[in-house]
């Protein structure tokens, strides 16, 4: 069998209501004409949800999917102990956001919550500023300690910014947006964001949207109200400002983050950490040197995984204020049920995972979620397809 090497993907574009062209324009994202006229609001990077993941573009794998990497290379390429604790499934969702107007006021479930009620992971998830204009918000938690019936109120009538956290972003911020973190953004922001493969949001308030039949989309206000985190939003632990250096953001059971700000040539060995490393460059240019000779290189916008196989190798920055997001997994049990709920205390975790997979009649694998968050499966068989992704955000 052929040697891993650092693969890239085939960015796949999302439309949003509240996109803009910068991915296009700014990133130079290669996506198909018909985007060319309209908002396009996220970029996928790096994903394997609903049926469909991301297709590799350089190589001699070029043309294969992720998930047909995972079935042949299963823990050669994401690391023996992810491939057994997630069974399989490739654990992240790698994006670019490009926010030109507002997002809706929502939140995403924890584990547990996730499975329970949609048979997915929840959503844990970081931001990365790569850029924020003048008059850009980003509100994240509350402001204060807040009950359920008063944000349920100010959600009906309009006013639930008051009991928001509101950030002015600057390049270089991060935020660690955990499941039950109640979010939303408005004006120019583009984001590089590192989550938990899922892509279950409830949604609470649409900036008015909701109540015009023309722009109205779904809301999941009841849905909301008991997944929410209520007290106020702790910065010191979640919001980190202007973050520059080498130094690790997050660490937690979903994803451990840090940024590299590479002034110098550095080795990397890829098995010390036991698990696939995803590298996304917020700035600059950053070749990856094999000892054979082979080079790899990702610019600013750019994302680039490490199979956890593969033989060490250097990073080398090509232009001054090279930084990049290094991505990689923690060690984890090879049972997913002891880390359901892992943002509670160890003695109030429970939950059981159940795989409620089916097959259709094309032979593939169906997991069942909730009507709208299902994204249908490739094989054109009698799932929904994807002109019905619900969009999310």
């Amino acid at each position: 069998m052929n040697k891993l090497y650092p693969i890239k993907f085939i960015a796949d574009p999302r439309e949003r209501v509240w996109g803009g062209d910068y991915l296009i324009k700014g990133l130079k994202k290669d996506f198909d004409e018909e985007f060319s006229n309209r908002p396009v609001g996220e970029s996928w990077e790096l994903w394997s949800l609903y049926g469909g993941s991301s297709v590799v573009s350089n190589g001699f794998l070029a043309g294969n999917t992720l998930d047909e990497l995972m079935e042949i290379y299963l823990g050669d390429l994401v690391g023996e102990n992810v491939f057994a604790h997630y069974r399989g499934d490739f654990p992240l969702l790698v994006k670019i956001l490009d926010i030109k107007g507002k997002i809706s006021v929502q939140v995403h479930p924890s584990n547990e919550i996730a499975m329970e009620r949609e048979d997915s992971y929840g959503k844990a998830e970081m931001w990365y500023i790569m850029d924020a204009k003048p008059g850009a918000k980003l509100y994240v938690g509350f402001n204060r300690n807040v009950t359920p019936t008063e944000l349920y109120n100010k959600c009906k009538d309009g006013t639930v910014t008051e009991l928001l956290n509101c950030i002015t972003p600057q390049k270089g911020d991060c935020i660690y947006i955990q499941p039950g973190c109640i979010h939303a953004a408005e004006g120019e922001v583009v984001v590089a964001e590192i989550q938990q493969s899922s892509d279950i949001s409830y949604r609470l308030y649409d900036w008015g949207r909701e109540n015009n039949p023309k722009t109205a989309r779904k809301m999941h206000l009841e849905d909301a109200i008991d997944v929410i985190d209520y007290s106020e939003f702790d910065k010191e632990k979640y919001f980190f400002s202007n973050v520059t250096g080498s130094r690790t953001i997050v660490d937690t059971n979903n994803f451990v983050v840090s940024t590299l700000e590479l002034a110098k040539a550095e080795r990397i060995i890829p098995s010390l950490t036991g698990s696939f490393t995803v590298y996304m460059c917020l700035n600059g240019e950053a070749s990856l040197r094999m000892n054979d000779g082979n080079e790899y290189h990702i610019s600013k916008g750019e994302t680039i995984l490490v199979p956890s196989s593969m033989e060490d190798f250097l990073l080398v920055p090509m232009e001054e204020g090279t930084i990049l997001l290094d991505v990689h997994m923690p060690q984890l049990s090879d049972d997913p049920d002891l880390y359901l709920n892992y943002d509670e205390p160890e003695d109030e975790a429970h939950g059981s995972y159940k795989d409620s997979s089916e097959e259709c009649d094309c032979g593939h694998h169906h997991h069942h979620h909730h009507d709208e968050d299902h994204h249908g499966c490739n094989c054109g068989c009698e799932e929904e397809d994807d002109e019905d992704e619900e969009d999310y955000l």
